[in-house]
């Protein structure tokens, strides 16, 4: 024991010597006490000359982070942009540190997969390009893209020196040089905040992505008053007298610097006044049905969202930021991305979950205009699909998407949703959209403005295979020439638009669901009567009632249970019209009531066959989708649906069929051989044809 005391103490004396002869505090002593004390209150002892040189003027404590959103690492002050960045991210690394020099260590420190790579900013591109990418690989697809004479580089180990690299765009000022220099000028400006400059700086994608602007060139080469008169740079090319005169003019005076300052505070004020703005409530949602994921800003669609899912998580949220980190999450299971496409065979759009599927998708509908797009929110999904055919691009940031539906409040996004997600790429039909504003049809697709509409009704007899095995319609209208023509034709009087904003709005049950009745009917029926006679005399029936106008119409098409396609025709010989399960049966009434104007369609659901049916000879096409055949019931409760499906269903095809109904033209005959009762009611059958 003595000779273990006797070797400390000379170590003990041997550091004293190492510590240029000043008193090595021991364990008993003041300077050790109070060192424990301070440390203890939380307060950090005045800087002496062992204290780093930069540390002076700034007073902790700092917030570090290690793992951030988009791979942030770096260093601030205010602990909201420290708890903001990190619960964005799933796992985040973050720490509180009394000194700076430790605070470096830390976001220094790799962590189990490495150390990743640097923090490349540029500024002074094409275009006054500027921005901060991650890794070098990234940053040579930057210089091919935006390369210019006075482009210009840096490479920094931390996040926050590179965002004020691109913050000082255009000013003579070099606080990005030092991490303690750029925590001086965040704390001189307070507007700016770290989480709003990393989403403006941060470049993902280097290829296609849309890069942030600044000024074009940097401030020495702006203000060279040894330009002599009539000569530019050698990197220029000869240009106006007003692009000599700028290139040429005296230097700006020094008044200039503090006024850009100030009106770069203005403009951070601004946009903190925009961000307020956005504050709540917003209905974050996890896990919904349909496996949606995203933030709505109504209550309706938040409870619509969330009924009928399997495993429902949302919550209430005040902030937007807030919203999408709860929204991020893994847990519990659900989509983490959305492939959207669009401008496909006749305007085709939708959404999937898989890669798989939108390959499948593609090779079924693709074209020269398609597009597809991943998303991490449903939100962002849907207002993709929603501005096919525009020059808008609010898809591209949560935020922006967001403010587009509080811009648009008549978007009903359950509606959406139902419309655009394609959960199997067998769906019988997708939903359609406009093509491209800035091109033009294929020249294949091209038609004469005149035939166009008369090729849209009287189709060709001849059935396409292909088409029937994907479970698209049997008789495709082509498209315009131009989509110019394809949108003059789309535009709404304010009498329409009114219609059709009141054809959006859900209907009220109760409604009845049948998967699988009588003659194998599948659809949707409004009466408890009407449910119990298409119910009766089938084994294994499946139906329930349901409330919820959404929740039946995707109750009615789940795939499971009862026939799923329904093959209808109409305009054939005599006015005749109906509807067989199998293609096989088809045929063969074909043959017996072919006509030069047969149209025929195939449906998911009876309830579609039948409004196609009875509206043969108007101009109506309810019978496009199952809401607006629903809809088209609702408005005319005189009809039933037991008593079409008895009129117009064909049990047996083989037998020979007797026309009992009256001749009919087809809608793009002129309209003065039509009859008027097809004209004056969209519910009263032209020709009733009985089959015996």
């Amino acid at each position: 024991m003595f000779l273990f005391r006797s070797v400390q103490l000379a170590r003990a004396k041997r550091l004293e010597s190492l510590w240029d002869g000043a008193p090595w505090p021991r364990p008993g002593s003041v300077e050790a006490s109070k060192k424990r004390a301070l440390k203890k209150s939380g307060k950090r002892a005045k800087p002496g000359n062992g204290s780093d040189p930069g540390h002076d003027g700034i007073a902790g404590p700092f917030y570090a982070v290690r793992i951030g959103p988009g791979g942030f690492r770096g260093v601030m002050l205010r602990n909201a942009e420290y708890q903001a960045l990190l619960s964005v991210v799933v796992p985040a690394r973050g720490k509180k540190i009394v000194e700076l020099s430790e605070a470096q260590e830390y976001y220094r420190g790799g962590d189990r997969r490495g150390i990743p790579p640097n923090f490349f900013a540029f500024r002074y591109g094409k275009d006054g390009a500027r921005g901060v990418v991650v890794g070098p690989r990234h940053l040579r697809h930057i210089q091919k893209r935006v390369s210019s004479p006075s482009f210009q580089v840096e490479e920094f180990d931390n996040a926050t020196q590179a965002m004020i690299y691109c913050q000082q765009a255009g000013t003579p000022l070099e606080d990005w040089k030092d991490v303690c220099d750029s925590l001086k000028y965040l704390a001189n400006n307070p507007s700016l905040y770290i989480p709003n400059l990393w989403a403006d700086f941060l470049v993902q994608k280097t290829l296609t992505g849309l890069l942030p602007r600044g000024p074009l060139v940097p401030p020495d080469l702006s203000m060279d008053p040894a330009c002599p008169s009539g000569e530019l740079p050698g990197f220029m090319d000869p240009m106006s007298a007003n692009a000599k005169a700028f290139w040429c003019s005296p230097p700006l005076p020094p008044l200039y610097y503090p006024k850009v300052n100030k009106l770069g505070m203005v403009l951070d004020e601004t946009r903190l006044d925009l961000d307020a703005q956005k504050r709540g409530p917003f209905y974050a949602i996890r896990c919904g049905r349909g496996w949606f994921r995203g933030v709505v800003l109504k209550k309706e669609d938040y409870k619509e969202l969330l009924r009928g899912a399997k495993v429902a998580k949302g919550r209430k949220e005040e902030t937007l930021t807030e919203a999408l980190a709860f929204c991020r999450r893994r847990k519990p299971r659900g989509s983490l991305t959305f492939h959207a496409f669009r401008y496909g065979k006749n305007g085709a759009r939708g959404i999937v979950l898989a890669p798989d599927t939108l390959e499948k998708i593609e090779r079924r509908v693709g074209s020269p205009f398609f597009q597809t797009q991943r998303f991490q929110t449903a939100t962002q999904a849907i207002i993709f699909c929603q501005q096919a055919g525009t020059s808008s691009v609010d898809w591209r940031k949560p935020g922006r998407a967001i403010r587009y539906l509080a811009d648009n409040p008549s978007l009903d996004v359950p509606s959406l949703w139902s419309d655009f997600l394609v959960k199997s790429w067998r769906r019988p039909t997708l939903s359609c959209g406009p093509l491209p504003v800035h091109r033009t049809a294929p020249p294949v697709r091209a038609h004469p403005p005149d035939s166009h509409v008369e090729q849209q009704t009287n189709v060709a007899v001849a059935a396409d295979a292909e088409s029937m095995e994907e479970g698209q319609p049997l008789a495709q209208a082509p498209l315009p020439g131009t989509v110019d023509e394809n949108r003059a034709t789309a535009r709404l009087t304010d009498v329409e638009a009114r219609d059709f904003a009141e054809k959006l709005m859900p209907l009220k049950g109760p409604f009845y669901v049948i998967r699988r009745g009588q003659g194998s009917f599948r659809g949707v029926v409004l009466r408890k009567d009407e449910f119990r006679d298409i119910m009766g005399g089938q084994r294994a029936s499946i139906g329930r009632r349901i409330d919820s106008f959404l929740d039946a119409l995707a109750e009615c098409r789940n795939p499971k249970g009862g026939c799923h396609l329904f093959f209808a025709f109409r305009y054939g010989k005599d006015g005749a019209r109906g509807l067989v399960k199998t293609r096989e049966n088809l045929e063969i009434v074909l043959e017996q009531v072919y006509s030069p104007s047969v149209q025929k369609r195939v449906f998911p659901t009876a309830t579609q066959a039948l409004v196609f049916c009875e509206q043969a000879g108007t101009k109506y096409k309810d019978w496009k989708r199952l809401g607006r055949s629903v809809r088209f019931f609702v408005q005319n409760p005189h009809l039933r649906t037991p008593t079409l499906w008895s009129r117009y269903f064909i049990r047996r095809p083989g037998r020979s069929l007797v026309m009992t109904a009256i001749p009919i033209l087809s809608p793009a005959s002129s309209k003065g051989t039509q009859p008027k009762s097809c004209l004056s009611s969209r519910a009263v059958a032209c020709a009733e044809p009985s089959f015996t």
